[in-house]
């Protein structure tokens, strides 16, 4: 209700009532409107802070709990994913090498989640994903408690047969980049001179001259022959890498180690060359096992790949014309 306001007016000798602008009534009910808001934000506010219910309570005591295990739940997760990308990798690797075929490790859609999705989740389906990601792991440790099993069933070694392993030349005698560079192989083959067919004891590689010519695995050189004559194997080194084993690498330019030298794998024993009887500059390799020469490339499995191996045994096998 307005009160009113009266003034004197000096031409009517009289007190007059002083009549109400819009913009008065309009600022006065304004007033009232806004004062009324602020006084029921205040009660709602004041409510909210004091009375709680039992739902609020509840989510409350879920987002303090999210708040404290929010970084132990994502440092869980990120070692299981690593783990997963790990053991998916390994497996692969393994396939490949072993059984030259892939893996057959999928990643399963269905029990792999994000970050957000675990950090944001209810207390159900928190629940609900750890069981998953808990019955996962629970998996692939089976498997791999079963994949170990099988290993060492089918690889247990006695010590003299990794004693055998270690001793084969298990290398190419010259960088795998030369894998394609196979001339020749092991076996009747055309002789590069008189044409004619003879048994060629080893394995060609072509490479440019002065290409150092590696061991293919440890032992003792035990022949270090250096020859001018236009036959024969001219340059060559013979190392005994132990069980009956030895290698031959002929027609070398240069020669780097000396008689009764231990050797490591790898070793650069010389470099290609063309000595002797060479129709062109190549490394001949041999591999004699208990007094026989037998095919080098059967033993060639160290750094090569799958797929390089079927090349390098298909170039093995041309009946072609070797170069010694």
């Amino acid at each position: 209700m307005f009160f009113s306001t009266y003034y004197y007016n000096p031409k009517t000798c009289r007190y007059e009532r002083v009549k109400l602008r819009w913009f008065d009534v309009m600022a006065y009910v304004l007033g009232v409107v806004l004062t009324g808001a602020v006084f029921f934000a205040g009660i709602l506010a004041l409510q909210n802070r004091i009375v709680k219910t039992e739902k609020e309570i509840e989510l409350r005591q879920e987002n303090a709990m999210l708040d404290k295990h929010r970084s132990l739940l994502t440092a869980q997760l990120v070692d299981i994913e690593s783990v997963l990308a790990q053991l998916q990798s390994k497996d692969k690797e393994l396939a490949t090498k072993l059984f030259d075929a892939s893996s057959d490790f999928q990643r399963d859609v269905n029990t792999s989640f994000e970050k957000s999705e675990i950090l944001l989740a209810d207390a159900a389906e928190s629940q609900a994903i750890m069981n998953a990601l808990k019955s996962k792991s629970s998996s692939l440790a089976e498997k791999s408690a079963r994949t170990n099993a099988s290993f060492g069933r089918r690889f247990n070694l006695r010590h003299k047969e990794i004693e055998l392993l270690q001793a084969m030349p298990s290398l190419m005698p010259v960088s795998e980049k030369y894998s394609d560079f196979l001339a020749s192989g092991f076996g009747t083959r055309i002789h590069p001179f008189h044409k004619g067919l003879y048994h060629h004891p080893g394995i060609d590689f072509v490479a440019p001259r002065g290409t150092e010519v590696r061991a293919t695995g440890s032992g003792d050189v035990i022949a270090v022959h250096n020859s001018n004559l236009e036959a024969g194997y001219g340059n060559y080194v013979e190392v005994d890498h132990g069980h009956g084993f030895i290698t031959r690498y002929a027609h070398l330019e240069e020669i780097r180690v000396r008689y009764g030298q231990h050797i490591d794998k790898a070793m650069t024993l010389g470099t290609v060359g063309s000595s002797g009887g060479s129709a062109a500059p190549h490394v001949h390799y041999e591999i004699i096992r208990d007094g026989e020469n037998t095919d080098p490339v059967h033993f060639m499995i160290e750094r090569l790949s799958s797929a390089d191996y079927r090349k390098l045994t298909a170039l093995a096998k041309k009946q072609n014309q070797s170069l010694d």
